[in-house]
C-alpha cells in the first residue's frame, strides 16, 4: 500500500519508490518469493542509479540484498559479484565498523563456501569475526552466526578439531542469547554431530543429533526444509 501511494504520490521513478521496492523485495526473499524479490530489488537499485543515487546508503542496501536473492535462486556467482562491489561501497560509504558492513562480509563468506572457496572465506571470516565481537560484544547472533560459518568452512576443509570449537563457540552463544528452541541452536548442533562422526566419537555426535532433532517445533520444520544456512538481510 505505501508502494502504491508513494508511486501515486512522487511517480514511478522517485528515488523513494525505487527504495521501497527494495524494501518489498525484501519481505518477497523473506517468504521465500525470491523470483519476484530479485525483481522488485533489480528494478529498485535501477531507478535509485537512475537519479544519481547509485552509492547511497539505500542504494547499498539494495544491492546486498539483491545477492542474497540472488544466492538463494542458485546464482551464486552474481551474488558474489554484487556482494564485492557492495562491500567496496559499504566500507567506503560507512565504514568498515558499520553492522551492514561486516554483514555483508559474512554473507559473502557464505557464498564462497557455495562456490568451494573455502580459503577465502575462512580468510574473510578470521578478521570478520574480531570485528563483530568489537562492535556488538562476544555473545551477539550476528557473531554466532559467524562462527558457525566459519565452522562450516573448516569442515570442508578437513581442518575437523578447529570446526568443532567453532561450532561450540556458536551453540553456546546461541544458547546464552537466545536459548535452545530455535533454528539457529539445532543447525549449529547439527554441524557439532557431523564433526564428531568424522571424528569417530560417535557417543558424543549421538547425543548432538538427538538434541538437535528435538529442539520444537520450529527446529523440526528446519530440518524438514532443508539444511542451507540463510542470510542475513541488511537493514532498513
Amino acid at each position: 500500500r505505501t508502494l502504491d501511494i508513494a508511486t501515486a504520490a512522487f511517480g514511478p521513478d522517485n528515488s523513494d519508490v525505487g527504495y521501497l521496492m527494495a524494501r518489498l523485495g525484501v519481505i518477497l526473499h523473506d517468504a521465500h518469493r525470491s523470483e519476484e524479490a530479485l525483481d522488485l530489488q533489480q528494478r529498485g537499485l535501477a531507478i535509485l542509479i537512475a537519479n544519481g543515487d547509485g552509492e547511497t546508503q539505500s542504494a547499498i542496501d539494495t544491492r546486498g540484498n539483491l545477492s542474497n536473492s540472488l544466492s538463494r535462486l542458485g546464482r551464486h556467482r552474481e551474488a558474489e559479484q554484487i556482494l564485492r562491489e557492495t562491500i567496496v561501497l559499504s566500507d567506503r560509504v560507512l565504514g568498515a565498523t558499520h553492522p551492514n558492513t561486516i554483514i555483508r562480509k559474512s554473507n559473502l563468506a557464505l557464498v564462497l563456501i557455495r562456490l568451494g572457496k573455502f580459503e577465502e572465506a575462512i580468510a574473510i571470516l578470521e578478521e570478520n569475526i574480531p570485528m563483530g565481537v568489537q562492535v556488538w560484544g562476544g555473545d551477539y547472533y550476528h557473531v554466532a552466526f559467524m562462527h558457525g560459518t566459519y565452522a562450516s568452512a573448516l569442515k570442508r576443509l578437513g581442518r575437523m578439531q578447529e570446526s568443532l570449537e567453532a561450532y561450540r563457540t556458536a551453540q553456546e552463544i546461541t544458547r546464552s542469547r537466545i536459548g535452545e528452541d530455535n533454528i539457529t541452536y539445532a543447525r549449529n548442533l547439527r554441524g557439532t554431530a557431523t564433526v564428531l562422526i568424522d571424528l569417530a566419537r560417535y557417543d558424543g555426535c549421538e547425543s548432538a543429533a538427538t538434541a538437535a532433532r528435538h529442539d520444537g517445533k520450529s527446529t523440526r520444520a528446519f530440518f524438514r526444509g532443508g539444511t542451507r544456512v540463510p542470510f542475513l538481510n541488511d537493514s532498513a
